[in-house]
């Protein structure tokens, strides 16, 4: 088969794959990777594939992660799959064993790079407080390393330093050139403000992976020096990434209570439109499904019942301090139809609203 129809039906086969999962990610991933195994030709990334389903039983770290990225822009995800899964992994590494065979030597899986040796913070001890700002990679060296580096299969390009985003600018415009790459930079995150936030969300293929002061990239080289035998290094270098792993959810768990109370603000402010969960979800950049199973797991309320209460509230406000007519009430609180605000206004209050005017006179 061409080479080229083939990754196209890959592609497609991909996209095909992640569409399903969409619906209901925790129920369709395990459903998947059935499909998967049953029909995949025998030693087909079969270490990966037996990697993917120990934590998809496990509900590890490693599959808490990969349900989170339900909780991504959309077309983020969509960018993150396409360039991760199928150029990063399966294009990818069919062209790095090419270039094995051919050239007799290993390609790496990802290129790590130093855009500036430098750092904008001066941590005491860290040697990136003594380099200035004299070491660094030309936008014009870091373009030639990727587009030879796509040449060899690499399609994942990981950013250290010192403190990459002081380039930033020159890593959007790299991100600009080779959309069909993903690219992930340590960062301390000081340097990301909301013009920079905007910039990610535009390009889609930029990830930026954040430093805490509880378990740092020096805590695991630490840790991982301390290694007697190469089986040991292994343990070690599985605990650190487990370890990150771990408080990453975390941080995210921290996250979705910031996201749901934003939800319920914007709700608080907007409940007189015709306002739906796909509104909401898309004002917190969530995926639609993920924001309602979420709003339902911190609430313990559906999206429609919350967004009904608050407005049976405001009305019965409205009601007993006003002289308002009740359709006209209706209309303020976001009912278009007067005889919808009669029955939810009863089904909550127990009360019609002209009932509740009398009680309340």
């Amino acid at each position: 088969m061409n080479k080229s129809i083939k990754e196209a039906l890959q592609s497609f086969a991909l996209q095909q794959a992640l569409h399903y999962v969409e619906g209901n990610p925790e129920e369709n991933i395990p459903k998947l990777m059935d499909l998967v195994d049953r029909f995949s030709p025998d030693g087909w990334y079969a270490g990966q594939r037996s990697a993917v389903r120990k934590a998809i039983e496990e509900k590890s770290n490693w599959y808490q992660l990969i349900l989170r990225f339900y909780e991504l822009n959309p077309e983020v995800r969509k960018a993150f799959f396409q360039n991760f899964l199928f150029n990063a992994s399966l294009r990818g590494s069919a062209i790095q064993n090419e270039v094995k065979e051919r050239e007799g030597c290993n390609v790496p899986w990802a290129i790590l790079l130093d855009p500036p040796s430098a750092c904008n913070l001066h941590c005491t001890g860290c040697w990136a407080a003594e380099y200035g700002r004299q070491l660094n990679l030309s936008l014009e060296t870091m373009d030639s390393i990727i587009r030879q580096g796509k040449e060899l299969g690499v399609y994942m390009y990981i950013y250290t330093g010192g403190e990459p985003l002081m380039r930033k600018q020159d890593l959007i415009a790299l991100c600009n050139k080779h959309s069909d790459c993903e690219f992930l930079a340590f960062t301390n995150a000081t340097l990301i403000d909301e013009e920079f936030a905007d910039e990610m969300l535009r390009v889609k293929n930029f990830i930026p992976a954040i430093s805490s002061s509880k378990f740092t990239d020096y805590d695991i080289l630490e840790h991982i020096e301390t290694a007697e035998s190469l089986s040991d290094l292994q343990k070690k270098i599985y605990f650190s990434v487990d370890q990150l792993i771990e408080k990453l959810v975390q941080s995210m768990q921290d996250k979705d209570d910031y996201v749901i109370q934003k939800a319920k603000e914007y709700i608080r402010h907007n409940y007189q439109d015709d306002l739906t969960l796909n509104d909401v979800a898309t004002h917190v950049f969530l995926n639609g499904n993920y924001f309602s199973t979420l709003f339902k797991q911190k609430t313990g309320d559906t999206f429609r019942n919350y967004l009904r209460n608050v407005r049976i509230e405001k009305a019965k406000e409205l009601l007993s301090s006003t002289n308002l007519r009740i359709y006209e009430i209706a209309l303020l609180v976001g009912y278009n139809e007067h005889s919808h605000f009669v029955r939810a206004f009863k089904s909550v209050t127990g009360k019609s609203p002209g009932e509740f005017r009398e009680s309340s006179s």
